[in-house]
């Protein structure tokens, strides 16, 4: 019997072992599962990190490209605002120019002024204060419109 005992408990370490190794061996098993399954998670998580940087870099790239437009833009009207204004005070100066030659051609040389004179006369005096000329302007037109629009009977 004593073989018999020797066998039985070399069978039982045996199967003992085996199902702690079985055990252990599932144990490790589901551990390195689930480390790969963190792993998959993390690089998953990782590759949606880089999709969302990447877009924010397109999108910044997007807004620097219209800040750029919208600073060209912002250029463009400041240069047309001088120009108008360059050009409204060309235009004011040939309209006081224009009014000044009517006042001396009526008033000092005439003595009178026609009624399209008068009235281009107006016509120039409203567009000349409508583009904020001022000066001596105002006191000729008052000379202006104290002129008589008939010319005086010729002294023979």
């Amino acid at each position: 019997m004593d073989t018999l005992q020797i066998a039985m408990n070399i069978c039982s370490t045996f199967g003992v072992s085996g199902l702690l190794l079985f055990f252990i061996k599932r144990h490790y098993d589901k551990k390195d599962e689930s480390l790969k399954e963190g792993k998959q998670e993390r690089k998953e998580i990782k590759e949606a990190i880089e999709k969302i940087a990447k877009q924010n870099e397109e999108q910044y790239q997007m807004i620097a490209s219209q800040n750029d437009k919208i600073t060209s833009l912002s250029n463009d009207i400041k240069a047309l605002r001088e120009q108008g204004n360059q050009n409204s005070q060309a235009d004011r100066d040939m309209l006081r120019d224009a009014m000044l030659r009517i006042y001396h051609n009526c008033y000092e040389v005439k003595g009178w002024i026609s009624v399209n004179d008068l009235e281009s006369f107006q016509h120039m005096f409203e567009s000349y204060t409508a583009l904020h000329g001022n000066g001596m302007i105002p006191s000729v037109r008052e000379k202006i419109l104290s002129l008589p629009t008939i010319p005086p009977e010729n002294k023979s």
